[in-house]
């Protein structure tokens, strides 16, 4: 190339455009290496058009803020909600080349560097034998041509995580963010300290924060006493408003006495009951804080047979539907049928919900303890974090080949989900993101992105990506 010295030029520096612009300079920094003393990448806000672009560029921004991207892109190049990546030649000096990255939203921003640095740089870069080497992409005489628009299929892609399982929350929420997520549901027995803190990081790289905890349910929920729902209902609403309603999340997460198989409680329907309990409490939560967000977290076992009853939870309120038959909603078992036809009567309620995959995180329930206390969530030690890479590395060689025999199964589910008109679906992977990023991990992410293309692309162009351990 006959100019390696690069610049960024980027229309915003603040929010989750920081962090786009962060994480192309690293990573380009990482290929571009620096000439003896002098930094080879260049950052600068976004120049006038008239201003001569003089070296290599990397121009970023949405179209709406970014003046120099309107030059070379128009409102037609970039999908709803969605990004365009495109390597040209400078029309304004042919010796030089720029790389358009151009976002419907500041989110759409990230997601089109991460699109560039995961699934670009392997798509142009030089080839021997066929193999692409990376590290050699700016010693080529020019850039290949690379071009991808982009928009997600899924609006809701979340993960919900143990609290006390986030050993560093900075680095989990940025593989993350990596991974195109957008929220977190993270479940939590008391409210950590740090909660302002961490729910200001997860904004910073376009993740919403969903605090979870238990309404009535607990380990021994079967003993639950559902002729004293008024009762419950009120230590909830307290126990909201003075723990969590001050944690400035962006929604609230609960389960509530349905992690089941049986259907009744002493006699007493549990469906009809936690619809009475829900509606009753999540009224009184949204007249006191009309934006917030409520999910259900629902266990199929015991209310899929009175979906009509659950069918009258308040619409306000999505339901986030777990163990829907077998693999991937289940943790153990697969009955592809039986989850098909679940999901298609899930599908067809006319309720704003969302599906929870199961059978990624795993716990040593020998060993669980629940949190005792308040705590500081996702800052532990050195220690710890080696002890619970140790066990989860045993758990992921459980996990992958599962998702290897039947994750195109997993796609044609997913596929369906996309494919309801109207109302909103939510996917909710129950994941850990501890150390590497882990192929089925990725895999499931990329899927509750898009299913527009075949399965064989999506799990092709996963398995190239660096950050991704196989």
């Amino acid at each position: 190339m006959k100019n390696k010295n690069w610049k960024i030029i980027y229309s915003s520096y603040e929010g989750v455009q920081k962090r786009a612009v962060e994480l192309l300079s690293k990573e380009i920094g990482d290929l571009l290496l620096r000439d003896p003393g002098v930094y080879s990448v260049h950052t600068l806000a976004c120049e006038k058009v008239g201003a001569p672009v003089d070296k290599n560029a990397f121009i970023i921004g949405t179209l709406a803020e970014n003046e120099l991207l309107r030059k070379y892109l128009s409102r037609e190049d970039i999908p709803a909600r969605g990004y365009c990546v495109r390597v040209i030649d400078n029309p304004d000096n042919p010796d030089l080349q720029l790389v358009l990255i151009a976002g419907d939203t500041a989110e759409a921003v990230l997601w089109g560097v991460i699109d560039f640095i995961d699934d670009g740089v392997p798509a142009i870069a030089p080839r021997s034998g066929g193999v692409p080497y990376e590290n050699y992409i700016f010693d080529a005489p020019r850039l290949a041509k690379y071009e991808s628009k982009r928009a997600p299929k899924g609006d809701i892609r979340s993960v919900f995580i143990w609290g006390h399982q986030i050993n560093d929350f900075r680095d989990f929420f940025e593989n993350l963010a990596r991974l195109r997520f957008n929220e977190i549901i993270i479940w939590n027995d008391y409210p950590p300290i740090n909660a302002e803190e961490v729910v200001d990081y997860a904004h910073s790289w376009g993740l919403s924060v969903i605090w979870g905890f238990a309404w009535g349910w607990s380990t021994n929920c079967g003993n639950a006493d559902l002729n004293n729902l008024d009762k419950l209902s009120d230590e909830i609403f307290e126990n909201w408003k003075t723990q969590w309603k001050p944690l400035s999340g962006d929604g609230i997460y609960f389960q509530s006495f349905t992690e089941l198989s049986q259907e009744t409680i002493n006699g007493l329907s549990i469906a009809e009951s936690v619809v009475k309990l829900v509606n009753k409490t999540c009224a009184r939560i949204l007249e006191d804080d009309p934006t917030l967000r409520i999910q259900f977290g629902l266990h199929a076992d015991s209310v899929l047979s009175n979906i009509d009853v659950i069918n009258k939870t308040d619409k306000r309120i999505e339901i986030l539907w777990e163990n829907c038959g077998g693999f991937p909603y289940y943790y153990s078992g697969y009955d592809f049928e039986k989850t098909f036809a679940n999901t298609e009567t899930i599908l067809a309620q006319d309720h704003d919900i969302g599906m929870a995959f199961k059978k990624m995180a795993k716990l040593d329930w020998t060993r669980f303890n629940y949190q005792p206390g308040p705590f500081i969530l996702g800052k532990c030690g050195k220690g710890v974090l080696k002890e619970d890479l140790a066990a989860i590395d045993q758990i992921w060689r459980d996990v992958t080949p599962i998702w290897l025999n039947h994750g195109e199964k997993v796609y044609s589910i997913i596929k369906r989900i996309h494919e309801r008109p109207g109302k909103k679906v939510s996917l909710n992977v129950v994941g850990n993101l501890i150390g590497p990023i882990r192929f089925p991990l990725a895999l499931v992410a990329e899927l509750f992105w898009s299913t527009d293309e075949d399965y064989d692309q999506i799990v092709t162009r996963v398995c190239k990506r660096k950050i991704v351990t196989i």
